[in-house]
């Protein structure tokens, strides 16, 4: 088991979003995720954010996420719907340790919540750690509850 905490996106403030969307540092880009980039993500940040979905194919039918690219190619952070439904999204975010700490995932975040607002969908967020938790209440969300989460196999 894990703690998790729970958050709710009622206090999310559009302006304050929009602000911090625009700290795009320079040598850094946003765009779609696309189905290439899918088999890199272990690679570039670690882990695979979308493994709760069948296969890329059906995140790519399903879901959708960003990436952040350096100038250099590298994939330095990715946002994606770690699960969706008919109202909201669950967002997962993970950045490359060598671009840990620089703000990138706070002007992803944004980027995608944004998104979010626009296309109708509440963009739910459960952080599983500090780093998580940290960004969730930077970006402006209320913290509701921690809670015990397990890993049935």
């Amino acid at each position: 088991a894990w703690q998790r905490v729970h958050f709710v996106p009622d206090s999310l403030r559009p302006q304050k979003l929009q602000q911090f969307a625009a700290r795009l540092p320079a040598g850094f880009t946003i765009q779609p995720l696309t189905r290439p980039q899918l088999d890199l993500l272990p690679d570039a940040v670690g882990e695979n954010p979308v493994d709760t979905f069948t296969d890329h194919d059906e995140f790519m039918e399903k879901g959708f996420g960003f990436v952040m690219l350096a100038d250099n190619g590298d994939i330095a952070s990715v946002i994606t719907t770690f699960g969706v439904c008919t109202r909201g999204v669950e967002i997962q975010i993970n950045t490359a340790e060598a671009y840990q700490r620089q703000g990138l995932a706070t002007v992803l975040s944004a980027h995608m919540l944004l998104h979010c607002r626009n296309i109708g969908l509440e963009p739910h967020w459960d952080a599983h750690n500090a780093a998580s938790a940290a960004l969730a209440t930077r970006l402006g969300y209320t913290r509701v509850r921690t809670y015990e989460s397990y890993v049935v196999q």
